[in-house]
């Protein structure tokens, strides 16, 4: 699919990452970080670039990471990576059903941690530089 319409590997989706008021496909079970690691498909972070030092020298970010947990500038930051922030709370879980809850149902609901502050400020420092 990647070659065959010429989609960049990084911006192959899921359903709920365009629309997430209204789909909910494929769900937090869906691998994404091992669709990433054995194919190169679709956006995650290696496991270097859990480090935040990493991610400042590999790629500059234009903000600092946060420091704490901002529902505000999250949704701020999930609407500059892409999403549809319409529901925001709809556009929090499908993030986290994606990447931080990604394989963790239980750790899918609204609330924003250290953690979700650090994937989309890391996300957006690596694709969208």
């Amino acid at each position: 699919m990647v070659n065959q319409y010429k989609v960049l590997p990084h911006n192959v989706v899921g359903h709920a990452d365009v629309a997430p008021s209204r789909k909910i496909d494929p769900g937090v079970m869906f691998p994404w970080g091992q669709l990433y690691k054995d194919y190169g498909i679709g956006a995650w972070l290696d496991s270097d670039e859990m480090n935040e030092t990493v991610i400042i020298t590999k790629y500059r970010p234009s903000t600092p990471c946060p420091r704490i947990p901002d529902q505000k500038l999250f949704v701020n930051y999930l609407s500059i990576y892409g999403y549809n922030i319409t529901d925001e709370v709809q556009a929090i879980k499908t993030f986290k059903a994606h990447f931080t809850a990604n394989q963790k149902p239980e750790l899918n609901n609204k609330n924003i941690t250290h953690l979700e502050m650090y994937w989309i400020w890391a996300l957006i420092a690596k694709y969208l530089h």
